[in-house]
Formats: structure tokens, sequence, C-alpha cells
């Protein structure tokens, strides 16, 4: 599997920039929840946050992996013969992972 960072790159600016703020928002989120508590950042309320924010990450790129519906919204025309699904499968099933760990 050859992983190139130009697929994720294929990419509209505003869907990847709303991407990372998101991402990093949830995180945020999940931070300001457990500062309060012992545990800080690994309090069961923060750790439920992540796991729903790495979730809906993988949600997002199996959606754009899958659908072509999606990927016509969400993929630039002039960078559209850069798209290879299988990057965003990757960034799927490692989201997917960290999402699910954390809710045990």
């Amino acid at each position: 599997m050859n992983l190139d960072q130009k697929s994720i790159l294929s990419l509209k600016y505003p869907v990847l920039i709303g991407f990372v703020v998101l991402w990093n928002l949830g995180f945020l989120v999940a931070y300001l929840l457990g500062r309060d508590e012992v545990e800080g950042v690994f309090s069961s309320i923060s750790s439920t946050t992540i796991g729903i924010v790495c979730t809906i990450a993988s949600l997002f790129c199996l959606s754009v992996a899958r659908s072509k519906s999606i990927q016509s919204i969400v993929v630039s025309e002039k960078r559209a013969e850069n798209f290879k699904p299988d990057e965003f499968y990757f960034v799927a099933l490692i989201s997917g992972v960290l999402g699910v760990s954390n809710f045990f």
C-alpha cells in the first residue's frame, strides 16, 4: 500500500480546514471537560468525548472513500485526479481504532 498525501489534499480547502478545526475543537472540549477531575484527560467523560470525535472522523473518511456523491461534494475538481480512496480507508481505520479503544 503506497500512501500519498496528495489524495488527502485533493479535498476542497474549506472541507480540509473544517475537518482539522473540528478535530482539534473536539479534543479541546475533551480537555475542558476533564480538567476539573483528578484523572484529567483520562477521565471517563474526556475519554468518551475523544471516542466520539475519532468515531465521527472515521465515519467521515469512510463516507468520502465509498460514496461517489460525497466525493463530488468534497473533492476539488482541479485535484480530482489525485484522489485515491486507500488513504481515506487508512485514516478511517486508525481513527476508528482510536475511537473504539476510548470506549473501553
